[in-house]
């Protein structure tokens, strides 16, 4: 859970330090455990009346906004955070001494529920989950599992999941990976072109526990969109091979998901989206 709930705060970390000056009107932020540099709880805030300001408070940039409401200084109400695309990527509701947060998919599935306490001091606001789902990047339910009794090769789940965005024309593409179990990798693409998420298409990496090759299928494709996308997992020495399935042979190496983009003429993409382990487990 730790693992996951850093992603979050990284990429909306990435989200948010923006190259300006802009401060909340209050040394508490909702959703986020910073702002910029700043430590929830001990932002430089840029209300004149001692950080007690109530009402509603937005932010913009050229990558998100954020809309929030205070009451007295704290965060109260709902918060949300928005996509590049104007579609929520965070939910957060505040009452009282609690909180609970949704985090969606770009296609508005849902990633994650949490609730818990809401815990704030002169120099602190913090968020302690006492329950939690989750949600894989099909929409099923996510079940934790433990590696202690498996044997053979398995994936490698330190950081079970990241994301990154690429602009491939009038093309917004998020790429999303997701380890399911110790046999499966889901990676997905999710296209918008400045709105709602106009295509996705998700592949599915199994490792076979006996030799560790891994099956690369295409398990999901649907909507309207022009662009080819190939997924590949291969070892770093090996030339990568745009198949839309294949597989690769072990190694302590790392797997390099590489994807290609094609949206025909100049608009095409060829990059590594993430170094992932696999690991014989004796």
């Amino acid at each position: 859970m730790k693992a996951f709930l850093c992603i979050i705060v990284l990429l909306l970390g990435i989200i948010i330090f923006a190259e300006d000056n802009i401060l909340p009107p209050s040394r508490y932020i909702g959703i986020f455990t910073n702002w910029k540099q700043y430590k929830n709880g001990e932002i430089p805030f840029s209300d004149a009346g001692g950080g007690e300001y109530t009402g509603e408070w937005t932010y913009k940039n050229n990558l998100t906004h954020i809309e929030g409401q205070y009451y007295k200084g704290i965060p109260s109400g709902t918060w949300i955070a928005y996509r590049r695309n104007n579609m929520p990527y965070i939910v957060a509701s505040y009452a009282d001494a609690s909180y609970s947060m949704t985090v969606y998919y770009p296609d508005g599935l849902v990633s994650l529920q949490e609730i818990g306490d809401l815990i704030v001091t002169p120099d602190l606001f913090e968020q302690k989950p006492k329950e939690l789902k989750r949600w894989d990047i099909l929409g099923v339910p996510y079940k934790s599992y433990n590696t202690a009794s498996m044997t053979g090769w398995l994936w490698f789940n330190g950081v079970d999941n990241g994301s990154r965005s690429f602009n491939l024309g009038e093309y917004l593409i998020d790429c999303y990976y997701f380890i399911i179990s110790p046999s499966t990798l889901q990676v997905a693409f999710y296209i918008s072109k400045g709105g709602p998420v106009v295509g996705k298409v998700v592949y599915q990496g199994v490792i076979d526990n006996a030799t560790g090759k891994i099956a690369v299928s295409k398990v999901l494709n649907y909507g309207t969109f022009n662009v080819k996308i190939y997924l590949s997992l291969y070892k770093s020495e090996r030339i990568p091979s745009y198949a839309q399935d294949g597989d690769v042979p072990d190694t302590s190496n790392p797997i390099e998901a590489m994807v290609k983009f094609d949206a025909g003429g100049s608009n095409h993409l060829d990059v590594k989206l993430w170094s992932l382990y696999i690991f014989d487990k004796k």
